[in-house]
This record gives structure tokens, sequence and C-alpha cells, in this order.
């Protein structure tokens, strides 16, 4: 019984480590401009708070949810993963997506990073949002679920 209970304690222990180690952005990947409405702003990485999303597929951009994020004062990193920036900008202006990309064409950023491991995802998911502060993560955020996602992000406008 005691070995259970260390057992249990050292994967909890393990576990919240590896969900605060340290995010490397990958600054030098490429970003584009869907839009001129919105340039990228390098600053947006060194922001308090940001939320990050991490895509390996492009079908989640059809669902709205950007405009959501729009009212508040927080950047949006979002690391794009595909074969050609061309075909990634064509799909995002085509769902008139206006948000600007980090184009990330290894999944270097979900991989190396183990956001597969840090949220414990299985291996189907390719994709993952969270919000962050002060270079934590504080949790994953729900950007597919329109009601939720708002109230989530009034909560973190408190913190």
């Amino acid at each position: 019984m005691r070995n259970y209970l260390l057992a249990i304690t050292l994967f909890i222990l393990l576990s919240a480590c590896a969900k605060n180690d340290p995010i490397d952005f990958f600054k030098d990947l490429p970003t584009f401009e869907v839009s001129e409405e919105i340039p990228f702003d390098p600053s947006w990485w060194e922001a308090e708070k940001k939320i990050v999303i991490a895509a390996k597929s492009l079908y989640f951009f059809s669902i709205p949810f950007i405009d959501l994020v729009e009212p508040y004062d927080f950047p949006v990193l979002i690391y794009v993963s595909a074969d050609s920036p061309d075909q990634v900008l064509e799909y995002l202006k085509n769902h008139e997506f206006k948000h600007p990309i980090i184009f990330d064409p290894e999944a270097n950023f979900f991989e190396k990073n183990r956001l597969r491991e840090r949220f414990n995802f299985d291996k189907e998911n390719t994709l993952t949002a969270f919000y962050m502060m002060n270079d934590e993560i504080i949790k994953p955020a729900n950007i597919g679920m329109r009601e939720w996602f708002v109230k989530e992000l009034k909560e973190f406008e408190e913190l």
C-alpha cells in the first residue's frame, strides 16, 4: 500500500512539473499575416497573458472563435503545421480567418514542447489551446465551445 501511495504521489508531482516546464516558442519560425488588418507583433511572445494554439491540421479554423478574443487585450499565438504556407493562407482566407499565424511545418512547437503529454492527449489529437500567464501554462482553452470560451476569457482577464 505504501509503494502504491508513493507511486501516485510521484506521478502527480511529475505531471505538475511537466505542465509548467518552460515553453519554447521557436521564435525563428516564419510568421504570416493572413490579412493586413492584424499584423503579427513579436512582443506577443513576451506578453504577460496570452493564448497559445497549436494545430497540426486546418479543419478547426473553419469554426469561428477568434472573434471572441478580439475585445480582450491579450495576444493569441497560433502555430500551424502543414505542408505549405500558401495552402494554409489560402484556407484561412477562404474561411475569413484574419489572425496572423506562425508557420511550423515540422510541428516542432507541438512535439518538442510535449503538448500531448502535458495535456494527456491521445495520439489522434491535432489541436491544443491554452492560457499562459508569466510564461506558465494556466489551463487549457476551450476554443471550440463558444459559450464556455467566453466565460474562460472573462475569468482569464480578471487574473
